[in-house]
């Protein structure tokens, strides 16, 4: 750099996968050319990705600085969103390294110090590329994937984990699919898919596969998408091909004492290295493990080399194939309009054998194809977003690369008092009005209905007011606060049922620059007068985050959320 005084501005894209994470970054006055991290402490080869495990005795290791099968932790990031744990393939196929984290605190200690990692090795690898004088002036800025089907909560968790872990104060987030497909609609110039054709990203990675249909808007000058379809997931990813085969093994050899923990590890590495990346399903085909110094023919085992058919690696694929599949089938059914492809993204995703394997199932009218480079799709489709929304206007990205709308995935709303109606309210839950002579009932007022299109740049504002009130002898309100629930039910509830209803934020919002005298006035009972301030709720769904503000007169309040 000629001129040590210019202030670059980066933009850092984090994978933050279950099993590995990756890491790219683009200068903002250079956004087409991105920088992938490739080197990792612990390993002298270039990697795309890094292990998400660490380890912190005898020392604090992370990455490849783990060796051989010590036991680490890993799969934390699950810790964040833990309802898939324990269930299906994670059940069956357990870690047989893995320490276990038992508390909230504790997983989330786990993916703080992980990504503080990730942040500082970056940041080591940008000290190294620019003089002192440029690198200390260097602004940061953090662009962090979540899954599509984690919850608003678990979103919300994850960006907190990386504002504590120095990623700052204004993480962004996208969704691993919605990345994926921005990477694979500007990284696909022969694709045949059209405007308004509707296809399913399957993001496979190593420990979940999630998937969103989405609808194309229109791809010139720059693809624009709107979600067809809520997504679906699972723990199905590869890292169970390797638990398969590990057990295969171990039984295999149960009570054959010369095939130790050293041969062990290295035919999972072989299994790793090889096998996995290159089966493509020829049950004719023979593999080789070296297994140096062995020779027991009836296991498979002859001059130093363990056979195994075809079709054995076969029957390590179908279990976790099988379930890859129902997932895109549902994904399919669930789409209201006719799907034209499934694109497959992540490190599983670029198997030939699972794209074989649905495109035999969803049949020849629609297109499996894999997204090229997928599995460092996700990252460098998180920075491309990332740049446009820090920078709208720059050619590269054309007014904003990405998502014109999504589906929202539960109701989200308020609970507020309405006028007791006899036979449409619960006669148990009425209550006298402070005001009247009439009854009031406690009712859920929904702001976003589930399954209802939501637009990128629109957010929804409720039409009715709501109110806060304050006795007037307690002082000027200095802010408004309001709790806000999610349902789950495809018909949201009328009342606050606890069942089905759960609160998900508390939201804040500072007015103490409004003169109390322009607060409206009210007499309740015993004469009582109160502040009654109307108030009207914004929501705004965005990729891996919900956001609000209220909107008093015609001036708008941001909101601070309290996760609950």
């Amino acid at each position: 750099m000629s001129d040590s005084s210019s202030k670059l501005e980066v933009l850092i894209a984090v994978d933050f996968g279950t099993t590995f994470s990756g890491l790219c970054w683009a200068l903002k006055d250079k956004p087409r050319d991105h920088n992938p991290v490739q080197n990792w402490p612990g390993d002298g080869a270039s990697h795309n990705k890094v292990p998400t495990t660490l380890l912190y005795q005898p020392k604090y290791l992370w990455g490849y600085e783990i060796r051989g099968n010590e036991p680490r932790y890993e799969w934390f990031k699950l810790g964040l969103h833990p309802s898939g744990e324990g269930k299906g393939l994670a059940k069956n196929y357990p870690s047989t390294t893995s320490l276990i984290a038992y508390s909230t605190e504790d997983k989330e200690r786990l993916v703080i110090n992980y990504l503080t990692s990730l942040r500082k090795h970056t940041e080591t690898i940008m000290a190294n590329t620019y003089i002192t004088s440029v690198f200390s002036k260097m602004s940061r800025e953090y662009i962090i994937t979540v899954p599509a089907v984690w919850d608003d909560k678990a979103q919300g968790r994850t960006q907190e984990c990386a504002k504590q872990a120095g990623m700052g104060d204004h993480v962004q987030i996208i969704t691993e699919p919605e990345a994926a497909g921005i990477y694979a609609l500007s990284n696909m110039p022969t694709t045949t898919l059209k405007k308004n054709d509707t296809f399913i990203l399957c993001d496979a990675g190593g420990g979940t596969v999630d998937l969103v249909s989405y609808t194309i808007s229109k791809l010139q000058p720059v693809p624009r998408l709107r979600e067809a379809a809520r997504g679906e997931g699972g723990l199905c990813g590869s890292i169970f091909l390797n638990r398969i085969f590990a057990k295969r093994l171990t039984d295999k050899f149960a009570n054959y004492p010369d095939w130790d923990d050293e041969y062990q590890t290295d035919a999972l590495k072989f299994f790793e290295d090889d096998i996995k990346k290159n089966f493509n399903g020829d049950i004719s085909q023979h593999y080789f493990i070296p297994a140096r110094g062995l020779n027991k023919p009836e296991l498979g085992i002859h001059q130093n080399k363990l056979r195994l058919s075809g079709e054995e690696i076969r029957n390590v694929f179908e279990p976790v194939v099988q379930d890859v599949i129902s997932l895109v089938i549902t994904q399919i059914h669930k789409t209201a309009r006719p799907v034209t492809a499934v694109l497959m993204a992540g490190g599983f995703g670029s198997s030939e054998y699972l794209r074989t394997r649905i495109q035999d199932v969803v049949g020849t009218g629609i297109e499996v194809r894999r997204v090229a480079n997928g599995d460092t799709a996700i990252v460098k489709g998180a920075l491309i977003s990332g740049l446009s929304k820090k920078d709208p206007g720059h050619p590269y990205a054309i007014g904003s690369f990405g998502i014109d709308s999504r589906v929202a995935r539960r109701h989200y709303g308020t609970m507020a008092y309405d006028t007791f109606i006899p036979g449409v309210h619960d006669e148990n839950l009425k209550e006298p009005s402070p005001y009247s002579s009439d009854f009031f009932v406690p009712c859920m007022q929904w702001l976003i209905q589930k399954n209802t299109n939501v637009e990128d740049t629109k957010p929804v504002v409720t039409q009715k007011p709501f109110f806060w009130e304050k006795p007037v002898l307690d002082g000027s309100p200095t802010f408004i606060e309001t709790r806000i629930h999610v349902s789950e039910k495809d018909q949201a509830p009328l009342h606050l049922d606890r069942k089905n209803v759960s609160e998900l934020v508390k939201i804040h919002a500072d007015i103490s620059s409004i003169p109390a005298e322009s607060f409206p006035r009210k007499t309740g009972v015993g004469h009582q007068a109160f502040y009654r301030i109307p108030y009207k709720i914004e929501t705004a769904i965005h990729s891996g985050s919900i956001t609000f503000a209220l909107l008093y007169g015609d001036q708008r309040y941001e909101a601070t959320k309290e996760f609950l």
